[in-house]
């Protein structure tokens, strides 16, 4: 027989199992540990504000019904999107652009605090559409102040 002591420790021992492969198979499908979602396409290029690379932004492609990738620009203004940590790629269609410069890391750990992306560029404003064909391509971005 069982004392009540003993099956109180049995039934935390199974909820704490229980929890914790929740827990990692979350974490795996979250992260992009799946299979690659259907759609996304190689979408990579060069960013650029008034004929200059525009280095340390933010770069979003957001896709009316799949979802929104994101990538950042280098040092040279180049970048590369993702739809998760593993998943490179934006989904083919139009997607709306949106970019920021403001707190974005540099390649020696300094953060922007000035805002380089003219307000018809960013979040919540952005009319600007880049169309992604299913081959990929290089997607040049070319920003102008006004």
């Amino acid at each position: 027989m069982y004392s009540a002591s003993s099956r109180k420790k049995t039934a935390c021992n199974r909820m704490g199992v229980f929890f914790s492969i929740i827990f990692v198979v979350g974490m795996v499908a979250g992260c992009g540990g799946g299979p690659k979602k259907e759609g996304l396409v190689t979408v990579y290029g060069t960013v650029t504000l008034d004929g200059e690379p525009l280095p340390f932004a933010q770069i979003m492609f957001k896709h009316d019904t799949d979802g929104t990738a994101i990538g950042r620009t280098d040092g040279s203004g180049s970048y590369e999107m993702y739809y998760t940590f593993s998943q490179e790629g934006a989904f083919a269609g139009e997607n709306v652009v949106y970019l920021s410069t403001k707190d974005m890391e540099t390649d020696d750990g300094d953060v922007q605090k000035v805002e380089l992306v003219p307000k018809q560029y960013r979040e919540g404003n952005s009319t600007l559409k880049v169309t992604v064909t299913e081959d990929g391509a290089p997607y040049n971005i070319e920003l102008k102040s006004n």
